[in-house]
C-alpha cells in the first residue's frame, strides 16, 4: 500500500469476537466485536496508530468495510492482495 493512499478493505464477518493480530509492519493489534443489530459498518482510521476510542468497538454482521490510510512514510507490502484503493 503506497503511502498517503486511502485503501478500502470490503469485509463480510458474521456475529462473534474477532482479533487482528499485530502484523510486523504495525505498532498494534485490534480487537472488535460483530453482532447483529450494532449500528456501525465502517471504520475509517491511519495505520500509523491504533484505532481511538471513537470507533465503534461493534460492527454489524453482514458487511462491512475497513477504509485504511498508509499515513505512514514507507509503503506497506501485501495490501494489494487484500482489498483495493479508494476512488
Amino acid at each position: 500500500m503506497p503511502p498517503a493512499r486511502p485503501w478500502r478493505l470490503p469485509l463480510s464477518l458474521e456475529e462473534g469476537g474477532v482479533s487482528l493480530p499485530r502484523p510486523a509492519n504495525l505498532p498494534y493489534a485490534v480487537d472488535f466485536r460483530v453482532a447483529a443489530g450494532a449500528a456501525a459498518a465502517r471504520w475509517d482510521f491511519p495505520l500509523s496508530r491504533r484505532p481511538g476510542d471513537d470507533l465503534p468497538s461493534t460492527l454489524h454482521d453482514g458487511s462491512q468495510l475497513f477504509a485504511l490510510t498508509n499515513d505512514a512514510p514507507m509503503e506497506m507490502p501485501g495490501a494489494d492482495r487484500a482489498g483495493g484503493p479508494a476512488g
